[in-house]
């Protein structure tokens, strides 16, 4: 039988490991700790735990495996020193799952114990099942970046310009904390949009799909609140992928051609009708300078939509209604 530790089980993350942990065959949670209730009865506070735990202040005695339930920077501070003493540990907080640099530049902190970053394995299954079944240290992955980085896997190695993530949440990841926008009457029958301008989850998706050498402005994340309080309806919608290469730049000048020709066939066939002009001389001229026209098109235009990261489907609408009025009123 294996034991147990959990830090910070008054948590919403601590109390899920509880309700599972303790059906669990093969282990035993044996110490517990809170931050705010340290003394009482884990009975009293969670009254579907009949044990008789009390919550203490820090973990006192040995275990086999810890849980960390506390929030970044607070767990690499507590946990620090188990890791060092070969402690198997997994930790729920963001304090392990980034390089040092990126993670001290999202969070806006400093690093407890930074040495100690390479020892965690990132526990993301569907990226490191054999690492994570023989690392003593595991990292357990951020909500938005668990739902955002599964789905988009197979696009690894790809080229990637631009990724949108549209994700659901509850109230939960926000901890049990008293602010006013957290009471239920401010989110009940509700939704809200939040994070807006850069979620701190969005370094993490990036890091976890190893994105190089390609024009990357990001993977931007429309984050919104739902009235509840579980995590589980976080999903994926939608992603775009904007990169050009030989292949796409020939398919969108193919694209591109279609209404350059019509235009160009119907002003060379009006040509015919009002000069009576050889009309296959007119196509054969007309054909010429809608491909050239939609070389010097891709050449130029599409440069500066990749340069700017502007989308191209939007801009082809603009060019094709242009062409549409150049040949209504002409």
């Amino acid at each position: 039988m294996k034991k147990i530790g959990i830090i910070n089980i008054t948590s919403y993350s601590g109390l899920e490991l509880l309700r599972i942990l303790k059906m669990h065959p093969e282990v035993e949670i044996t110490q517990v700790t809170g931050r705010s209730m340290a003394g009482e009865k884990l009975s009293n506070v969670f009254n579907f735990y009949n044990g008789d735990l009390v919550i203490q202040d820090e973990l006192k005695d040995s275990v086999d495996l810890i849980f960390s339930c506390l929030p970044h920077k607070a767990s690499a501070e507590v946990i620090g020193k188990f890791v060092n003493n070969e402690v198997n540990t997994v930790d729920l907080s963001a304090d392990f799952r980034l390089p040092v640099e990126i993670y001290e530049s999202t969070y806006e902190s400093k690093h407890p114990y930074p040495s100690l970053i390479n020892k965690f394995v990132y526990g993301l299954p569907e990226l490191n099942k054999k690492k994570i079944s023989s690392s003593k240290f595991i990292s357990n992955p951020g909500c938005f970046p668990t739902c955002g980085t599964i789905p988009l896997i197979p696009l690894i190695g790809k080229d990637i310009v631009n990724i949108i993530i549209d994700a659901k949440t509850g109230i939960s990841g926000a901890g049990r904390s008293k602010k006013i926008e957290h009471n239920f009457s401010e989110i009940s029958d509700n939704f809200s949009a939040y994070s807006l301008n850069g979620h701190r989850h969005e370094p993490e998706i990036e890091n976890n799909l190893n994105f190089k050498n390609i024009f990357l402005i990001g993977i931007f994340q429309c984050l919104a609140l739902i009235p509840g309080v579980s995590r589980s309806g976080i999903t994926i919608t939608s992603a775009r992928l904007i990169k050009f290469n030989r292949l796409d730049a020939s398919k969108i000048s193919f694209y591109l051609s279609i209404p350059a020709l019509l235009g160009a066939s119907f002003l060379g066939l009006k040509e015919v009708v009002n000069k009576d002009l050889d009309f296959n001389l007119i196509i054969f001229v007309s054909s010429i300078l809608s491909f050239i026209f939609s070389y010097l098109t891709i050449k130029y235009f599409l440069i500066y939509v990749q340069k700017y990261s502007l989308n191209i489907f939007v801009y082809y609408r603009i060019f094709l209604a242009l062409v549409l009025f150049v040949i209504i009123y002409s």
